[in-house]
């Protein structure tokens, strides 16, 4: 979706530039009702010092009520209506997007959950309340309305989360249905859990126990090969499994002499190595 992101810099102690501000906020407070965001000014938003517009794409992927991530390499996340807080509060930095039907669009016709976030395209079959938080572990009974699914716009606006009876009679049953469905998988899921935990004692004690005596065979052939060669340095040397290299001066920093003296004797060591 493509649109046009408009920035502004004004600063309300000059008249002209107050009275151009004053007929901006104006004209969003009417278009951009409930949208106007602002904070305290950061570096991720930056500052821009031009009035300008530029033409942007949208991602439509994850819908907010009042923002939109944009789509591409920049990646940033665009406000319906954006404005920096500064110190100097006569400063009124900001940018807002011209909100186009297709986007009006989309986010009325996509239904999300008030629980889990979920999207559902009006499109789609559907109940009122979304079915797949109703076995959460999580959701207690008096959460029930955050299931009502509702259009995306909805987000920043003052909706009723509240039951009504009829509501309530329908999705107390479903919820009681699932949670008990949902105790039943989970203990079914722990208890395989635990099944697999013990099977794995043997098998993990194995491999650990065989990579014990693989990393014991390698330090007896190399420190075998240092004592052969006269270098009763073994109390230095150290052998890394997860690099699979032999370290000498592990313990004490090894002097240019002795790397000097290492290394003509090193060249046919048959191991990876470095000196320290």
């Amino acid at each position: 979706m493509k649109t046009i992101l408009h920035h502004y810099y004004l600063c309300t102690d000059k008249p002209a530039e107050k009275t151009a501000y004053d007929k901006l906020k104006a004209q969003l407070n009417k278009s951009h009702a409930g949208k106007f965001f602002n904070v305290l000014a950061n570096s991720k938003h930056g500052r821009n010092y031009k009035n300008e517009t530029e033409q942007v794409e949208l991602d439509p992927t994850f819908l907010f009520a009042n923002q939109w991530n944009e789509a591409g390499d920049k990646g940033r996340r665009l406000f319906d209506w954006y404005e920096a807080i500064y110190p100097n509060r006569q400063v009124k930095n900001g940018h807002w997007l011209e909100i186009t039907p297709e986007m009006e669009a989309i986010r009325e016709q996509t239904l999300t959950c008030g629980y889990c976030g979920k999207y559902i395209p009006v499109s789609e079959p559907h109940k009122w309340h979304c079915e797949k938080c109703l076995g959460s572990q999580y959701l207690k009974e008096t959460d029930l309305g955050l299931l009502r699914l509702l259009p995306v716009v909805s987000k920043n606006q003052d909706v009723s989360r509240t039951l009504t009876d009829a509501e309530r009679a329908e999705i107390l049953p479903a919820y009681n249905e699932a949670q008990g469905l949902g105790l039943i998988t989970r203990e079914n899921a722990r208890v395989s859990r635990n099944r697999q935990q013990v099977a794995d004692l043997i098998p993990e004690a194995e491999k650990k126990a065989n990579e014990t005596i693989q990393e014991a065979k390698i330090k007896t052939k190399a420190f075998t090969w240092l004592l052969d060669h006269e270098m009763n340095i073994i109390d230095n040397v150290i052998f890394y499994t997860h690099t699979q290299r032999f370290c000498f001066g592990w313990r004490n920093p090894l002097t240019a002499d002795e790397k000097s003296k290492l290394l003509d004797i090193l060249s046919e060591f048959p191991f990876d190595y470095d000196l320290k």
